[in-house]
């Protein structure tokens, strides 16, 4: 099948919020992608917020998956004694479920997915809900604690976790790295044309990754990504600037920001080639 061009808007950590009065996205794209942690605290009102969001996007097909704050949605967590507050067990899956006629997917299941577009491209989606476990962050949904096996098909050509990679856009406000390892090892193998994940506010970003041609029997982000040929297209650290910077820094970004304002998305045009990988965050 010949190559189709296609658009697609990446979002993340939305928590039950809404689009400010005039920012919604006014353009077209043929898919939304929303990688988890559709709520704050996994209220049944935060799911009917997140569906309310994502129908304002011009997207014939969202694509939504959980996140660790979506922990009703985690049938091992769930408990009973919530109900009241959170409904029924299973009614915010259905709930989610049902949006589906508005051209909303959820899906709940690890794994592979085939999806087909509006306009021809026929899509192979790895979806994975799963973070880490740590001291700072326990006790919610879709966490695991030691390792976990993420399995990626060669030839997938979208990713969308809610954690991020070990290594890449995963550094917290206290200067840790919180990104998988064992995630890491499986983009590195598989190499998807992207991959988009979330979880980790403070590292919104995106890179362009090229991989050496021989990766690890261990992969890490040492060890496994050409950095020569690897860029960072954008990241909040260039946007917020350093106080080292000169005006003419400082006029750059500043009219960076406001083309993005004014766009209401940040935008790259590229078609990822063979060994490269574009990881949104």
């Amino acid at each position: 099948m010949s190559p189709v061009s296609t658009k697609i808007l990446i979002l993340s950590d939305t928590h039950a919020l809404s689009f400010q009065s005039g920012a919604e996205p006014l353009e077209n794209f043929d898919m939304a992608i929303h990688c988890g942690d559709l709520t704050n605290d996994s209220k049944f009102r935060d799911y009917k917020a997140t569906i309310r969001l994502l129908e304002q996007i011009n997207a014939p097909i969202k694509v939504a998956i959980a996140g660790n704050h979506d922990f009703t949605l985690d049938n091992r967590v769930y408990d009973a004694d919530i109900k009241a507050e959170y409904g029924e067990y299973g009614e915010a899956k259905q709930l989610l479920l049902d949006a589906k006629d508005r051209g909303i997917i959820f899906l709940q299941e690890e794994g592979t997915h085939q999806i087909r577009l509006d306009n021809g491209a026929q899509l192979k989606l790895y979806v994975s809900p799963y973070t880490p476990s740590n001291d700072n962050c326990s006790g919610w949904g879709f966490q695991y604690a030691g390792a976990h096996d993420f399995v990626i098909e060669e030839g997938t050509d979208i990713a969308i976790t809610h954690g991020p990679p070990h290594g890449i856009m995963d550094t917290t406000s206290k200067k840790e790295r919180i990104g998988c390892p064992q995630l890491f090892a499986a983009v590195a193998r598989a190499q998807p044309r992207v991959h988009c994940f979330g979880h980790v506010h403070e590292s919104w970003g995106a890179r362009q990754v090229s991989w050496r041609p021989n990766i690890s029997e261990k992969p890490n982000h040492f060890s496994d990504i050409d950095n020569n040929k690897s860029h960072v297209i954008e990241s909040l650290s260039r946007l917020r600037g350093s106080k080292f910077g000169s005006p003419g820094d400082k006029k750059e970004r500043e009219d960076k920001i406001e083309r993005y304002r004014l766009q209401r998305y940040c935008e790259i045009d590229k078609r990822p080639q063979l060994g490269e990988t574009i990881l949104f965050h």
